[in-house]
């Protein structure tokens, strides 16, 4: 076993290793890293711990902190969390795919495709995410679908997450919708959609439901 002085000199080098550059131009210091590695080694929902951690560093979320999340928020932080943690067993879907699908269902050319391009990602995917907006109220919530086995339809489990409280009607009855559509058929079963999974709440009045979505993530 090495010294104390040893060990400290290998923290010292490791956390110089740990400095990082955002996409933004922004330097991550070691000890923002030390405080994420910290915060995703812990257990339940203190993993919200990176709002904090990391929001300013990016670009797109730390330009109004405040806001409601858009679209292309939600990709952002996808693709940041794939640099960050590298998670190629999970499926990235579009929100607007998601949108398609439960506004159009299958009758429609653009509902039908998006059914098809999603159910390609819960095939190559062990986890898909899946970002459910209502407009009445503007609201994020999210779906989460755990694949039996990548390659197969068979899903595995179901979680519903809903940071509002009491949980918006229209955003569940659009991802009941969207559950179904995306597993009936000939290799897939019917599942209902489960009570809401998380303990976490919003503050009240604040727009931080698109955070869900990070949540659901990094869970």
């Amino acid at each position: 076993m090495g010294s104390r002085g040893n060990e400290a000199t290998g923290e010292e080098v490791h956390a110089a290793a740990d400095d990082r550059t955002s996409d933004s131009g922004d330097t991550l210091r070691s000890e923002d890293i030390r405080a994420m590695r910290a915060a995703k080694q812990s257990s339940g929902e203190k993993r919200f711990m990176s709002k904090q951690i990391w929001g300013n560093h990016l670009g797109v979320l730390g330009a109004a902190p405040k806001r409601m999340l858009t679209d292309e928020d939600l990709k952002a932080i996808f693709e940041y969390l794939q640099w960050q943690y590298q998670m190629p067993e999970v499926g990235y879907v579009p929100p607007t795919s998601v949108k398609l699908i439960c506004v159009q269902g299958a009758s429609f050319e653009g509902g039908a495709d998006a059914i098809r391009e999603v159910r390609q990602i819960m095939q190559r995917s062990k986890y898909v995410v899946l970002p459910v907006h209502g407009d009445a109220p503007l609201h994020w919530t999210v779906v989460v679908l755990k694949m039996e086995e990548v390659g197969t339809m068979a899903v595995e489990k179901v979680s519903y997450l809903d940071w509002l409280k009491p949980c918006v009607a229209a955003n569940r009855n659009s991802a009941m919708k969207l559950l179904r559509l995306l597993t009936i058929g000939e290799n897939c079963k019917f599942l209902e959609l489960p009570a809401v999974g998380n303990k976490f709440v919003q503050k009240t009045g604040s727009n931080d439901c698109g955070f869900v979505y990070w949540y659901a993530l990094e869970s």
